[in-house]
């Protein structure tokens, strides 16, 4: 059986020492996508490792890790003086990796057209993570595989998406103290940062928008709210062949955000979304997407009576 070395670098988050160890789900064999399904892209369990002999990739075999070999991806790694690595799993099947240098971040992923690796970046920054979203509930074919970390003054959170060839930074929000971020993780339709104040303390974790999801079929929706509520997100997306969407949302009497999006995909028939406002409220968010070749969308959106924004 073989075991993970014991790992001798260490990084700082808050006042505990984690081991540069990171988990990430992966394909069940290296670079070899096969049909694209998610069992044989996500099915496998993966792990990468710095420690005293080197960066190593390991993976779940028969209950036991086992070392696999991918020393074009790992090759930035091998200085030693690298920090606060990261790793997801493209639709490639290949790994993509983040680390932290000297107060800049960079991001090395598979190169399909010249059959190699290469590095993205650096840029200012801390604490990279990265997250396949395709674990978040995503279609595959929607899928990416994000870089989340903090700026240079701890203080917010950027984002890179690897199909902007993580060249674009997204702000994704901001702390009150500077921060260090551990970890991304995947819910349902959305994704959590989890992260520690530099004093030791647990900052609130950061989510993400909802992803939207995707139905078959003819669908009917009736969407109760609360009488009272902070906020409600309910997002409703549509791909069928003939038959269209009928979507009735109910708001809450009072909350302080509802956010609803409807998106439908119809091929001849319309979607149809009775959206009634909160009587009041400090903003709600109606969004209605359609995309028709023929026929359009009926919305039918009351403001509210007291409220700063519709």
């Amino acid at each position: 059986m073989t075991t993970i070395p014991a790992v001798v670098v260490s990084r700082r988050a808050g006042k505990t020492l984690r081991p540069e160890l990171v988990l990430a789900p992966g394909p069940l064999t290296l670079g070899q996508p096969g049909a694209g399904s998610f069992a044989e892209l996500y099915g496998g369990r993966w792990a990468l490792a710095l420690h005293r002999d080197g960066p190593q990739l390991y993976q779940v075999q028969g209950g036991a890790w086992a070392p696999r070999a991918d020393s074009d991806a790992l090759g930035p790694l091998a200085s030693g003086k690298v920090q606060h690595v990261g790793l997801a799993f493209d639709q490639a099947a290949r790994p993509v990796l983040a680390w932290c240098l000297a107060g800049q971040v960079s991001v090395r992923q598979w190169h399909p057209q010249s059959s190699h690796y290469v590095t993205r970046g650096p840029w200012a920054g801390h604490n990279p993570c990265l997250i396949a979203d395709a674990l978040s509930e995503v279609g595959l074919a929607d899928s990416d595989v994000l870089c989340i970390h903090l700026a240079p003054d701890r203080l917010s959170l950027t984002g890179r998406a690897q199909r902007e060839l993580y060249a674009t930074a997204h702000a994704l929000g901001s702390y009150p103290t500077p921060a260090a971020l551990d970890q991304v993780v995947a819910l349902p339709q959305r994704w959590a940062a989890l992260a520690g104040t530099l004093a030791g303390d647990v900052a609130a974790p950061r989510l993400s928008g909802l992803y939207p999801v995707t139905g078959a079929g003819h669908t009917q929706a009736t969407v109760g709210q609360p009488a009272s509520g902070v906020r409600l997100e309910t997002f409703q997306v549509y791909t069928p062949t003939t038959e269209p969407m009928t979507a009735t949302v109910t708001q809450p009497a009072s909350g302080a955000r509802t956010d609803t999006v409807l998106a439908s995909d119809l091929a001849p028939n319309p979607m149809t979304a009775t959206l009634p406002a909160p009587s009041s409220g400090a903003l709600t968010v109606v969004v209605v997407v359609v995309t028709l070749p023929s026929d359009n969308a009926a919305a039918a959106l009351s403001a509210p009576s007291g409220g700063t924004l519709t």
